[in-house]
Protein backbone atom coordinates (compact mmCIF):
# COMPACT_ATOMS: atom_id res chain seq x y z
CA UNK A 1 0.00 0.00 0.00
CA UNK A 2 1.10 2.88 -0.94
CA UNK A 3 0.95 4.32 0.92
CA UNK A 4 3.57 13.70 9.13
CA UNK A 5 6.73 15.92 15.32
CA UNK A 6 8.74 17.61 12.33
CA UNK A 7 7.66 20.75 11.10
CA UNK A 8 4.56 20.96 8.75
CA UNK A 9 4.81 23.16 5.43
CA UNK A 10 2.63 26.10 5.64
CA UNK A 11 3.04 27.27 2.04
CA UNK A 12 -0.04 25.26 0.72
CA UNK A 13 -0.74 26.39 -2.99
CA UNK A 14 -4.39 26.11 -4.21
CA UNK A 15 -5.04 23.55 -6.09
CA UNK A 16 -6.04 25.69 -9.08
CA UNK A 17 -6.82 28.57 -10.12
CA UNK A 18 -10.41 28.83 -11.60
CA UNK A 19 -9.24 31.22 -14.02
CA UNK A 20 -5.74 32.44 -16.18
CA UNK A 21 -5.33 34.99 -18.24
CA UNK A 22 -1.77 35.19 -19.11
CA UNK A 23 -0.18 33.33 -22.17
CA UNK A 24 2.14 30.57 -20.66
CA UNK A 25 5.61 28.85 -21.67
CA UNK A 26 7.24 26.42 -19.28
CA UNK A 27 10.22 28.30 -17.40
CA UNK A 28 13.25 27.02 -18.44
CA UNK A 29 14.46 25.93 -14.89
CA UNK A 30 12.61 26.11 -11.64
CA UNK A 31 13.78 28.14 -8.57
CA UNK A 32 16.14 26.38 -5.91
CA UNK A 33 14.83 26.03 -3.00
CA UNK A 34 14.47 28.93 -0.67
CA UNK A 35 13.24 29.63 2.72
CA UNK A 36 9.79 28.67 1.73
CA UNK A 37 10.22 25.49 0.13
CA UNK A 38 11.97 23.91 3.17
CA UNK A 39 15.10 21.65 3.27
CA UNK A 40 14.38 17.79 4.19
CA UNK A 41 16.89 15.48 4.94
CA UNK A 42 17.14 11.57 4.98
CA UNK A 43 15.74 10.16 8.70
CA UNK A 44 18.49 7.46 9.49
CA UNK A 45 16.44 4.34 10.13
CA UNK A 46 17.13 1.84 7.57
CA UNK A 47 13.66 0.84 5.68
CA UNK A 48 12.55 -2.21 4.13
CA UNK A 49 10.52 -1.50 1.02
CA UNK A 50 6.75 -0.76 1.52
CA UNK A 51 5.06 -0.64 -1.58
CA UNK A 52 1.83 -2.55 -1.03
CA UNK A 53 -0.70 -0.90 -2.63
CA UNK A 54 -4.81 0.17 -1.19
CA UNK A 55 -6.36 -1.44 -4.37
CA UNK A 56 -9.99 -0.40 -4.24
CA UNK A 57 -9.10 3.92 -3.86
CA UNK A 58 -5.85 4.30 -5.81
CA UNK A 59 -6.88 5.23 -9.08
CA UNK A 60 -3.64 5.11 -11.00
CA UNK A 61 -0.66 6.78 -10.02
CA UNK A 62 0.52 6.63 -6.62
CA UNK A 63 1.28 9.74 -6.65
CA UNK A 64 2.17 8.90 -3.84
CA UNK A 65 4.66 9.39 -3.65
CA UNK A 66 6.72 13.40 -3.86
CA UNK A 67 5.75 15.78 -1.12
CA UNK A 68 5.42 20.25 -1.19
CA UNK A 69 9.15 20.74 -1.09
CA UNK A 70 11.55 20.47 -3.73
CA UNK A 71 13.95 17.78 -4.44
CA UNK A 72 16.94 18.43 -1.90
CA UNK A 73 20.57 17.40 -1.87
CA UNK A 74 23.43 17.05 0.37
CA UNK A 75 26.97 15.63 -0.45
CA UNK A 76 28.13 12.27 0.49
CA UNK A 77 31.94 10.59 0.58
CA UNK A 78 32.88 14.22 -1.16
CA UNK A 79 31.61 17.32 -2.26
CA UNK A 80 30.42 17.44 -5.84
CA UNK A 81 31.08 20.82 -7.54
CA UNK A 82 28.59 22.61 -9.25
CA UNK A 83 28.61 26.01 -11.66
CA UNK A 84 26.20 28.72 -11.83
CA UNK A 85 26.08 28.35 -15.83
CA UNK A 86 23.58 26.04 -17.23
CA UNK A 87 25.17 23.80 -20.23
CA UNK A 88 23.19 21.33 -21.78
CA UNK A 89 24.11 17.30 -20.91
CA UNK A 90 24.46 14.95 -23.63
CA UNK A 91 23.25 11.26 -22.20
CA UNK A 92 21.61 11.08 -19.43
CA UNK A 93 20.43 8.03 -17.82
CA UNK A 94 18.01 7.12 -15.31
CA UNK A 95 17.34 4.06 -12.94
CA UNK A 96 14.57 2.46 -10.80
CA UNK A 97 12.92 -0.49 -9.31
CA UNK A 98 9.56 0.19 -9.72
CA UNK A 99 7.73 -2.05 -11.52
CA UNK A 100 6.58 -1.12 -14.63
CA UNK A 101 6.13 -2.39 -18.38
CA UNK A 102 7.80 0.69 -20.72
CA UNK A 103 6.36 -0.53 -23.95
CA UNK A 104 3.03 0.42 -22.85
CA UNK A 105 2.66 4.24 -23.79
CA UNK A 106 -0.63 6.22 -23.42
CA UNK A 107 -3.86 5.92 -24.13
CA UNK A 108 -3.17 1.82 -24.68
CA UNK A 109 -2.67 0.61 -21.54
CA UNK A 110 -1.08 2.24 -18.82
CA UNK A 111 -0.47 0.58 -15.43
CA UNK A 112 -0.43 1.65 -11.82
CA UNK A 113 3.26 2.56 -11.20
CA UNK A 114 4.89 5.58 -11.43
CA UNK A 115 7.97 4.81 -13.44
CA UNK A 116 4.84 4.69 -16.66
CA UNK A 117 4.33 7.72 -15.41
CA UNK A 118 7.98 9.26 -15.63
CA UNK A 119 8.08 7.79 -18.95
CA UNK A 120 5.18 9.31 -20.28
CA UNK A 121 5.29 13.00 -18.79
CA UNK A 122 8.35 13.25 -21.30
CA UNK A 123 6.48 11.79 -24.25
CA UNK A 124 2.71 13.44 -23.94
CA UNK A 125 1.10 16.73 -22.33
CA UNK A 126 -1.83 17.45 -21.45
CA UNK A 127 -3.90 20.97 -21.17
CA UNK A 128 -1.89 21.75 -17.66
CA UNK A 129 0.59 20.59 -15.83
CA UNK A 130 2.09 20.10 -12.09
CA UNK A 131 5.04 22.43 -11.27
CA UNK A 132 6.56 21.92 -8.05
CA UNK A 133 4.26 18.61 -6.84
CA UNK A 134 1.15 20.13 -6.14
CA UNK A 135 0.65 23.45 -7.75
CA UNK A 136 -1.29 23.40 -11.54
CA UNK A 137 -0.62 25.74 -14.34
CA UNK A 138 -1.43 26.07 -18.12
CA UNK A 139 0.62 24.12 -20.29
CA UNK A 140 -1.22 23.14 -24.29
CA UNK A 141 -4.08 25.55 -22.62
CA UNK A 142 -3.14 28.99 -21.96
CA UNK A 143 -5.75 30.04 -20.31
CA UNK A 144 -8.86 28.97 -18.64
CA UNK A 145 -12.04 29.98 -17.07
CA UNK A 146 -15.87 29.43 -15.88
CA UNK A 147 -18.09 30.55 -17.25
CA UNK A 148 -20.45 28.60 -14.73
CA UNK A 149 -19.60 25.62 -11.80
CA UNK A 150 -19.95 22.99 -14.69
CA UNK A 151 -18.28 24.32 -17.68
CA UNK A 152 -14.32 24.59 -18.47
CA UNK A 153 -13.53 27.08 -21.58
CA UNK A 154 -9.98 26.71 -22.37
CA UNK A 155 -8.06 28.66 -24.79
CA UNK A 156 -5.01 26.60 -26.55
CA UNK A 157 -1.74 27.61 -26.96
CA UNK A 158 -0.84 28.41 -31.00
CA UNK A 159 1.48 27.03 -32.88
CA UNK A 160 2.46 23.70 -31.18
CA UNK A 161 3.58 20.77 -33.18
CA UNK A 162 3.15 16.91 -32.44
CA UNK A 163 5.67 14.81 -33.07
CA UNK A 164 5.04 13.93 -36.53
CA UNK A 165 4.68 17.85 -37.28
CA UNK A 166 0.86 18.87 -37.45
CA UNK A 167 -0.17 21.56 -35.75
CA UNK A 168 -2.51 21.00 -32.54
CA UNK A 169 -5.86 22.41 -32.78
CA UNK A 170 -9.00 21.78 -30.76
CA UNK A 171 -9.80 19.23 -32.90
CA UNK A 172 -6.78 16.59 -31.07
CA UNK A 173 -8.25 18.05 -27.66
CA UNK A 174 -11.80 16.65 -28.15
CA UNK A 175 -10.51 13.84 -29.86
CA UNK A 176 -8.17 12.44 -26.93
CA UNK A 177 -10.85 13.75 -24.07
CA UNK A 178 -13.45 11.63 -26.36
CA UNK A 179 -11.35 8.94 -26.15
CA UNK A 180 -10.91 9.20 -22.68
CA UNK A 181 -14.29 9.55 -21.91
CA UNK A 182 -14.96 6.56 -24.48
CA UNK A 183 -12.53 3.94 -22.86
CA UNK A 184 -12.69 5.25 -19.00
CA UNK A 185 -13.77 1.90 -17.85
CA UNK A 186 -11.06 -0.34 -20.08
CA UNK A 187 -8.55 -2.44 -17.95
CA UNK A 188 -11.19 -2.30 -14.93
CA UNK A 189 -10.24 1.73 -14.21
CA UNK A 190 -6.71 1.34 -13.37
CA UNK A 191 -5.65 3.46 -16.52
CA UNK A 192 -4.84 7.47 -16.79
CA UNK A 193 -8.33 6.90 -18.86
CA UNK A 194 -10.32 6.98 -15.62
CA UNK A 195 -9.69 10.41 -14.61
CA UNK A 196 -12.13 11.07 -17.53
CA UNK A 197 -14.71 10.03 -15.21
CA UNK A 198 -16.60 13.43 -14.33
CA UNK A 199 -16.45 14.59 -18.34
CA UNK A 200 -19.65 14.53 -20.07
CA UNK A 201 -19.13 16.53 -22.65
CA UNK A 202 -15.91 18.48 -24.94
CA UNK A 203 -17.06 20.99 -27.79
CA UNK A 204 -14.92 22.90 -30.45
CA UNK A 205 -15.78 26.33 -30.02
CA UNK A 206 -12.80 27.60 -32.83
CA UNK A 207 -10.15 25.93 -33.66
CA UNK A 208 -7.84 27.48 -30.77
CA UNK A 209 -11.03 27.25 -28.37
CA UNK A 210 -12.26 24.38 -26.23
CA UNK A 211 -15.26 23.64 -24.11
CA UNK A 212 -15.62 21.24 -21.70
CA UNK A 213 -18.57 20.08 -19.62
CA UNK A 214 -18.60 18.49 -16.65
CA UNK A 215 -21.40 16.06 -15.00
CA UNK A 216 -21.69 18.43 -12.02
CA UNK A 217 -18.97 21.05 -10.35
CA UNK A 218 -16.14 19.07 -10.46
CA UNK A 219 -13.11 21.29 -8.19
CA UNK A 220 -10.49 19.22 -9.45
CA UNK A 221 -10.95 18.84 -13.06
CA UNK A 222 -7.39 20.38 -13.76
CA UNK A 223 -5.56 17.87 -11.55
CA UNK A 224 -7.31 15.43 -14.12
CA UNK A 225 -6.51 16.83 -16.78
CA UNK A 226 -3.05 17.10 -15.73
CA UNK A 227 -2.76 13.41 -16.89
CA UNK A 228 -5.32 13.28 -19.78
CA UNK A 229 -2.69 13.74 -22.41
CA UNK A 230 -3.75 15.57 -25.68
CA UNK A 231 -2.97 13.12 -28.76
CA UNK A 232 -2.64 13.50 -32.19
CA UNK A 233 -6.09 12.73 -33.98
CA UNK A 234 -4.33 11.80 -36.91
CA UNK A 235 -1.93 8.90 -35.66
CA UNK A 236 -2.35 5.48 -34.34
CA UNK A 237 -3.78 4.63 -30.87
CA UNK A 238 -0.79 3.90 -29.12
CA UNK A 239 1.90 5.69 -31.17
CA UNK A 240 4.98 7.16 -28.50
CA UNK A 241 4.85 9.59 -31.15
CA UNK A 242 1.35 11.00 -31.25
CA UNK A 243 2.03 13.61 -28.34
CA UNK A 244 4.03 17.14 -28.04
CA UNK A 245 6.36 16.30 -25.47
CA UNK A 246 9.98 17.75 -25.09
CA UNK A 247 11.18 13.83 -25.96
CA UNK A 248 10.55 11.22 -28.40
CA UNK A 249 11.53 8.07 -28.60
CA UNK A 250 14.88 6.78 -30.15
CA UNK A 251 14.98 6.34 -34.04
CA UNK A 252 16.15 3.48 -34.49
CA UNK A 253 15.28 1.65 -31.16
CA UNK A 254 12.90 -0.04 -30.02
CA UNK A 255 11.28 -0.18 -26.58
CA UNK A 256 11.13 -2.92 -24.17
CA UNK A 257 9.75 -3.76 -21.16
CA UNK A 258 12.71 -2.31 -19.04
CA UNK A 259 14.51 0.07 -21.36
CA UNK A 260 13.13 3.19 -23.25
CA UNK A 261 15.80 5.43 -24.83
CA UNK A 262 14.56 8.95 -25.49
CA UNK A 263 15.93 11.71 -27.97
CA UNK A 264 14.90 15.74 -27.47
CA UNK A 265 12.35 16.52 -29.89
CA UNK A 266 13.58 19.60 -31.91
CA UNK A 267 10.48 21.18 -32.22
CA UNK A 268 9.70 21.19 -28.80
CA UNK A 269 7.69 24.74 -28.09
CA UNK A 270 8.35 25.21 -24.93
CA UNK A 271 11.85 26.22 -24.50
CA UNK A 272 15.74 24.50 -24.77
CA UNK A 273 16.01 21.22 -23.69
CA UNK A 274 19.19 20.92 -21.51
CA UNK A 275 19.00 17.18 -21.31
CA UNK A 276 19.72 15.47 -25.37
CA UNK A 277 19.09 12.12 -24.53
CA UNK A 278 17.59 9.96 -21.52
CA UNK A 279 18.04 6.63 -21.33
CA UNK A 280 15.59 4.96 -19.20
CA UNK A 281 15.70 1.36 -17.36
CA UNK A 282 13.75 -0.77 -14.66
CA UNK A 283 15.51 -3.52 -12.79
CA UNK A 284 15.28 -5.04 -9.73
CA UNK A 285 16.19 -3.18 -6.31
CA UNK A 286 19.58 -5.33 -5.96
CA UNK A 287 20.50 -5.24 -9.52
CA UNK A 288 20.30 -1.10 -9.32
CA UNK A 289 21.82 -1.01 -5.98
CA UNK A 290 25.03 -2.76 -7.64
CA UNK A 291 24.48 -1.11 -11.01
CA UNK A 292 24.44 2.58 -9.38
CA UNK A 293 27.65 1.92 -7.38
CA UNK A 294 29.41 0.75 -10.66
CA UNK A 295 28.22 4.02 -12.07
CA UNK A 296 25.47 2.75 -14.53
CA UNK A 297 22.46 5.41 -13.60
CA UNK A 298 23.31 8.98 -13.06
CA UNK A 299 20.06 8.94 -11.49
CA UNK A 300 18.24 6.19 -9.68
CA UNK A 301 15.53 5.76 -7.33
CA UNK A 302 14.57 4.24 -4.38
CA UNK A 303 16.58 2.93 -2.30
CA UNK A 304 16.85 1.94 1.45
CA UNK A 305 19.58 2.94 3.80
CA UNK A 306 20.65 -0.93 4.10
CA UNK A 307 20.96 -0.14 -0.45
CA UNK A 308 22.35 3.46 0.39
CA UNK A 309 25.08 1.86 2.85
CA UNK A 310 26.84 -0.34 -0.79
CA UNK A 311 26.86 2.74 -2.93
CA UNK A 312 30.05 3.57 -2.49
CA UNK A 313 30.19 6.10 -5.41
CA UNK A 314 30.01 9.42 -4.22
CA UNK A 315 26.50 10.82 -4.74
CA UNK A 316 23.48 13.46 -3.77
CA UNK A 317 19.95 11.91 -2.23
CA UNK A 318 17.11 12.99 -4.08
CA UNK A 319 14.43 12.90 -1.21
CA UNK A 320 10.54 12.71 -1.20
CA UNK A 321 7.33 12.27 0.26
CA UNK A 322 4.86 10.30 -0.57
CA UNK A 323 1.31 12.32 -0.79
CA UNK A 324 -0.49 9.71 0.95
CA UNK A 325 -1.49 8.57 4.70
CA UNK A 326 -0.34 5.19 6.38
CA UNK A 327 -3.40 5.21 9.17
CA UNK A 328 -5.04 2.86 11.57
CA UNK A 329 -8.82 2.53 11.29
CA UNK A 330 -11.05 1.91 13.99
CA UNK A 331 -14.44 0.24 14.40
CA UNK A 332 -16.66 2.61 16.44
CA UNK A 333 -19.57 1.28 16.19
CA UNK A 334 -18.89 -2.43 17.29
CA UNK A 335 -21.40 -3.36 20.20
CA UNK A 336 -19.09 -3.91 23.47
CA UNK A 337 -15.81 -2.43 21.93
CA UNK A 338 -13.95 0.03 23.95
CA UNK A 339 -13.29 2.04 20.95
CA UNK A 340 -17.11 3.19 21.23
CA UNK A 341 -15.27 5.58 23.64
CA UNK A 342 -13.86 8.95 22.74
CA UNK A 343 -11.89 8.27 25.72
CA UNK A 344 -10.41 5.08 24.69
CA UNK A 345 -9.49 6.44 21.66
CA UNK A 346 -8.01 9.39 22.84
CA UNK A 347 -5.87 7.16 24.46
CA UNK A 348 -4.95 5.14 21.77
CA UNK A 349 -3.52 8.11 20.02
CA UNK A 350 -1.90 8.93 23.12
CA UNK A 351 -0.07 5.15 23.29
CA UNK A 352 1.40 4.99 19.96
CA UNK A 353 5.18 6.16 19.52
CA UNK A 354 5.54 6.87 15.90
CA UNK A 355 9.12 6.94 15.73
CA UNK A 356 9.43 3.57 16.93
CA UNK A 357 6.91 2.29 15.09
CA UNK A 358 8.94 3.43 11.89
CA UNK A 359 12.12 1.85 13.46
CA UNK A 360 10.19 -1.47 14.42
CA UNK A 361 9.24 -1.63 10.46
CA UNK A 362 12.85 -0.18 9.36
CA UNK A 363 10.36 2.67 7.54
CA UNK A 364 11.31 6.35 6.98
CA UNK A 365 8.82 8.31 7.25
CA UNK A 366 6.96 11.36 8.61
CA UNK A 367 4.75 11.35 11.32
CA UNK A 368 1.52 12.67 10.94
CA UNK A 369 -1.35 14.30 12.84
CA UNK A 370 -4.04 14.15 10.60
CA UNK A 371 -5.76 12.06 7.66
CA UNK A 372 -4.31 15.22 4.94
CA UNK A 373 -1.08 15.34 4.29
CA UNK A 374 0.60 18.80 4.90
CA UNK A 375 1.17 19.08 1.06
CA UNK A 376 -2.41 18.57 -0.13
CA UNK A 377 -4.75 20.97 0.51
CA UNK A 378 -7.32 20.22 3.04
CA UNK A 379 -4.44 19.93 5.81
CA UNK A 380 -5.40 22.28 8.70
CA UNK A 381 -2.07 23.64 10.25
CA UNK A 382 -3.78 24.72 13.52
CA UNK A 383 -4.55 20.95 14.33
CA UNK A 384 -2.35 19.93 17.32
CA UNK A 385 -0.54 17.10 17.79
CA UNK A 386 -1.07 14.59 19.96
CA UNK A 387 2.01 13.47 21.64
CA UNK A 388 3.36 10.14 22.93
CA UNK A 389 2.19 10.04 26.38
CA UNK A 390 1.61 6.29 27.53
CA UNK A 391 1.01 8.11 31.33
CA UNK A 392 -2.52 10.21 29.81
CA UNK A 393 -3.82 7.19 27.85
CA UNK A 394 -3.52 5.32 31.18
CA UNK A 395 -5.57 7.64 32.41
CA UNK A 396 -8.03 8.79 30.05
CA UNK A 397 -9.12 4.60 29.99
CA UNK A 398 -9.74 4.44 33.85
CA UNK A 399 -13.25 5.40 33.38
CA UNK A 400 -13.64 3.54 29.67
CA UNK A 401 -16.03 0.50 30.17
CA UNK A 402 -14.98 -3.13 28.65
CA UNK A 403 -11.01 -1.85 28.08
CA UNK A 404 -10.23 -5.73 28.93
CA UNK A 405 -12.05 -6.69 26.34
CA UNK A 406 -10.18 -8.15 22.82
CA UNK A 407 -9.19 -6.29 20.14
CA UNK A 408 -7.91 -7.94 16.71
CA UNK A 409 -5.85 -5.05 14.75
CA UNK A 410 -5.54 -6.88 11.17
CA UNK A 411 -3.03 -5.75 8.69
CA UNK A 412 -1.40 -6.79 4.97
CA UNK A 413 0.91 -9.23 5.89
CA UNK A 414 4.71 -8.57 5.55
CA UNK A 415 3.89 -5.34 7.89
CA UNK A 416 4.91 -7.83 11.03
CA UNK A 417 7.41 -5.31 12.28
CA UNK A 418 5.46 -2.02 12.55
CA UNK A 419 2.15 -3.87 13.91
CA UNK A 420 3.92 -6.04 16.39
CA UNK A 421 5.15 -2.66 17.65
CA UNK A 422 2.06 -0.99 17.60
CA UNK A 423 0.16 -3.75 19.41
CA UNK A 424 2.96 -3.92 22.25
CA UNK A 425 2.08 0.08 22.94
CA UNK A 426 -1.08 -0.10 22.78
CA UNK A 427 -1.22 -3.18 25.24
CA UNK A 428 1.57 -1.43 27.44
CA UNK A 429 -1.30 0.74 28.44
CA UNK A 430 -3.88 -1.17 29.19
CA UNK A 431 -5.27 -2.37 25.82
CA UNK A 432 -6.00 -5.90 24.92
CA UNK A 433 -4.70 -6.37 21.29
CA UNK A 434 -4.32 -9.60 19.54
CA UNK A 435 -2.44 -8.69 15.63
CA UNK A 436 -3.84 -10.71 12.71
CA UNK A 437 -2.29 -10.88 9.08
CA UNK A 438 -4.33 -11.00 5.75
CA UNK A 439 -2.25 -11.79 2.61
CA UNK A 440 -5.25 -10.32 0.44
CA UNK A 441 -5.39 -6.90 0.62
CA UNK A 442 -8.65 -6.21 -0.64
CA UNK A 443 -10.57 -8.37 2.05
CA UNK A 444 -8.55 -6.16 4.65
CA UNK A 445 -9.93 -3.15 2.95
CA UNK A 446 -13.36 -4.73 2.98
CA UNK A 447 -13.06 -5.93 6.39
CA UNK A 448 -11.81 -2.79 7.95
CA UNK A 449 -14.00 -0.30 6.28
CA UNK A 450 -17.02 -2.86 6.69
CA UNK A 451 -16.65 -3.29 10.29
CA UNK A 452 -15.85 -6.81 10.36
CA UNK A 453 -12.56 -6.47 12.16
CA UNK A 454 -11.91 -3.93 15.05
CA UNK A 455 -8.44 -1.91 14.02
CA UNK A 456 -6.69 -2.41 10.98
CA UNK A 457 -3.59 -0.66 9.38
CA UNK A 458 -3.58 0.38 5.94
CA UNK A 459 -2.19 3.32 3.78
CA UNK A 460 -4.00 5.16 1.30
CA UNK A 461 -3.23 7.90 -1.28
CA UNK A 462 -4.52 10.07 -3.99
CA UNK A 463 -4.14 10.25 -7.54
CA UNK A 464 -5.76 13.63 -8.13
CA UNK A 465 -3.80 15.05 -4.93
CA UNK A 466 -7.03 16.35 -3.18
CA UNK A 467 -7.72 15.91 0.18
CA UNK A 468 -11.26 15.07 -0.68
CA UNK A 469 -10.55 11.79 -1.96
CA UNK A 470 -8.88 10.88 0.91
CA UNK A 471 -11.95 11.78 3.33
CA UNK A 472 -14.15 9.92 0.80
CA UNK A 473 -11.63 7.22 0.86
CA UNK A 474 -11.01 6.72 4.60
CA UNK A 475 -13.63 8.48 6.42
CA UNK A 476 -17.20 8.95 4.49
CA UNK A 477 -16.76 5.21 2.40
CA UNK A 478 -16.92 3.50 6.20
CA UNK A 479 -19.79 4.88 7.14
CA UNK A 480 -22.07 3.64 8.75
CA UNK A 481 -19.72 0.38 9.25
CA UNK A 482 -16.95 1.56 11.50
CA UNK A 483 -17.88 5.78 12.05
CA UNK A 484 -20.70 8.09 12.28
CA UNK A 485 -21.08 11.74 12.11
CA UNK A 486 -24.10 13.48 10.42
CA UNK A 487 -21.73 16.63 9.46
CA UNK A 488 -19.00 14.56 8.09
CA UNK A 489 -21.61 13.78 4.76
CA UNK A 490 -22.40 17.55 4.62
CA UNK A 491 -19.21 18.83 4.65
CA UNK A 492 -18.11 16.35 2.02
CA UNK A 493 -20.65 17.20 -0.65
CA UNK A 494 -20.13 21.48 0.18
CA UNK A 495 -16.55 20.20 -1.09
CA UNK A 496 -17.25 18.02 -3.84
CA UNK A 497 -19.21 20.69 -5.26
CA UNK A 498 -17.13 24.27 -4.38
CA UNK A 499 -15.42 25.01 -7.38
CA UNK A 500 -13.83 28.63 -5.12
CA UNK A 501 -10.65 26.54 -4.28
CA UNK A 502 -10.35 29.05 -0.82
CA UNK A 503 -13.90 28.42 0.37
CA UNK A 504 -12.89 24.65 -1.16
CA UNK A 505 -10.20 24.23 1.13
CA UNK A 506 -11.83 25.77 4.41
CA UNK A 507 -14.64 23.10 4.03
CA UNK A 508 -11.92 20.47 3.62
CA UNK A 509 -10.32 21.78 6.75
CA UNK A 510 -13.55 22.22 8.90
CA UNK A 511 -13.20 18.00 7.70
CA UNK A 512 -10.13 17.60 9.28
CA UNK A 513 -11.22 19.39 12.22
CA UNK A 514 -13.89 17.16 12.70
CA UNK A 515 -12.06 13.72 11.91
CA UNK A 516 -9.27 14.76 14.25
CA UNK A 517 -12.26 15.55 17.27
CA UNK A 518 -13.70 12.05 16.50
CA UNK A 519 -10.84 10.19 15.97
CA UNK A 520 -12.07 7.41 13.50
CA UNK A 521 -8.40 6.58 12.24
CA UNK A 522 -5.22 7.27 14.13
CA UNK A 523 -3.01 8.80 11.71
CA UNK A 524 0.48 7.60 11.63
CA UNK A 525 2.71 8.53 9.14
CA UNK A 526 3.73 9.98 5.26
CA UNK A 527 6.59 7.04 4.27
CA UNK A 528 9.58 9.36 2.29
CA UNK A 529 12.03 7.92 -0.12
CA UNK A 530 15.41 8.03 -1.41
CA UNK A 531 16.90 8.34 -4.71
CA UNK A 532 20.76 8.89 -5.84
CA UNK A 533 22.29 11.61 -8.18
CA UNK A 534 25.87 11.12 -8.91
CA UNK A 535 26.73 14.18 -10.90
CA UNK A 536 26.40 17.48 -10.49
CA UNK A 537 23.46 18.32 -12.50
CA UNK A 538 20.61 20.73 -11.29
CA UNK A 539 17.43 18.58 -10.97
CA UNK A 540 14.06 20.02 -9.74
CA UNK A 541 11.07 17.89 -8.65
CA UNK A 542 7.65 18.86 -10.16
CA UNK A 543 5.99 15.88 -10.86
CA UNK A 544 4.01 13.99 -7.89
CA UNK A 545 5.35 11.09 -8.46
CA UNK A 546 7.28 8.01 -5.94
CA UNK A 547 9.63 8.56 -8.37
CA UNK A 548 12.21 11.16 -9.12
CA UNK A 549 9.61 13.06 -10.71
CA UNK A 550 11.60 15.30 -12.89
CA UNK A 551 10.80 16.82 -16.41
CA UNK A 552 14.31 15.52 -17.77
CA UNK A 553 14.32 18.49 -20.31
CA UNK A 554 14.78 20.94 -17.52
CA UNK A 555 17.68 18.92 -16.05
CA UNK A 556 20.75 20.65 -16.84
CA UNK A 557 24.35 20.80 -15.73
Amino acid sequence: MPPDNLPENNNEQPIQPLESSTPYRPPETASLPTDSNPVATAPEELPKKKRSKFAIVILVLVLVIASTSTAVFYARHKKLQTTSTKKDIPYLTYGSDVSADLTRAYPTEVVDTDTTTQVNTQLFEGLVRYQQITKIVPLLAASWSNPDDSTWLFNLQHGIKFHDGRTMTADDVKYSLDYAVAHQNDNNGATLRSLASTIKQVEVVNPYQVKVITDGPDPILLNRLAYLYILDSKAKVGDYNAGTGSYTVKPGSTPTSNVLDLVAYNGYWGGHIYTKQVHIQVSSNEQLTTDTNNGKFDIANDFTNEQLAKIKLPYKPLISHDLGITFIGLNTLKAGSPLQSLAARQAASYALDIPAILKAGSINGIPSNQLIPSSIPGHDPSIKSILYNPAKAKQLLTGVPNVSTPLTLSYPTGDEGQVAEIAKELNAVGFNVKTASVADLDSLVSMGFGGKTDMFYVADSTSTLDGLALFNDIVLGAIPADYSNSLVPKLVEQAGTTINPTARIAILQKISQQVAKDIPDIPLYTQTRTGTLTKPYHVEVDIPSIEAGIYFWQTYQ
